[in-house]
Parts: C-alpha cells; sequence; structure tokens
C-alpha cells in the first residue's frame, strides 16, 4: 500500500495530464504514493491518455471515471473514498497548483504528529 495518494479531479484534461504527472514523479522522488485520476464525464482524449500514461509511470496510475459530470467535489470524493494510501493529497487537472508543495504539505503533516 502507499503511503500518500494524490487525487487529481479533471474533465477534458488530455493535454495537461502528461506533464502534470511528469511534475508529480519529480516532485515525488523517494517517497511512496500512488495518483488516482478522477475523469469527471470527460468528452476528450483523457481516457486513452491516462491509459498510455499508466503504461509508461513508475508509480501506480489509476483513472477511475465518472460516465457524466459530477463536479469536482464528487470526483475529489470518489478519488478520496478510493485511495489506498494514509495521507491524501488533492491538486487539480489543469496544472494550476505546483506539485512541488505535496511533499512540503506531507512533511509538515508527520511533523505536526497525531
Amino acid at each position: 500500500m502507499p503511503e500518500i495518494s494524490i487525487v487529481i479531479p479533471c474533465r477534458n484534461e488530455a493535454a495537461n495530464l502528461p506533464l502534470l504527472l511528469d511534475e508529480i514523479g519529480a516532485a515525488m522522488v523517494g517517497r511512496d504514493f500512488e495518483v488516482i485520476v478522477v475523469n469527471d464525464g470527460s468528452t476528450d482524449e483523457t481516457t486513452s491518455v491516462l491509459a498510455a500514461q499508466a503504461v509508461l509511470r513508475p508509480f501506480p496510475l489509476r483513472h477511475l471515471r465518472h460516465e457524466k459530470s459530477a463536479g469536482q467535489s464528487l470526483s475529489v470524493r470518489s478519488g478520496a473514498w478510493a485511495a489506498r494510501g494514509d495521507i491524501v493529497a488533492t491538486i487539480d487537472g489543469d496544472g494550476q497548483n505546483d506539485p512541488k508543495y505535496i511533499p512540503v504539505l506531507v512533511d509538515a503533516l508527520r511533523q505536526a504528529g497525531p
């Protein structure tokens, strides 16, 4: 089981996902993590991009799909329920948030204690 689950809600983010996954991989070097992408009813090539990316990545990349768009909040909820890690971090699929802050937040959480 991974220690950290990174949940990414997305809708029609096929063009952004490869770069975002590169950035997450670089930020999380040396850490035990998984990435869960919740595809919220995308009508672009998100599904095929994720299938291709899953083969290329050295970390577990899981794809959940809502057949119809249910919104970001429900997508985060779906990803959190599917998460296997003890710590769940979320990040937008459009690249607005920088993944380099995920390890900083995880470390602060650990240092704070139970």
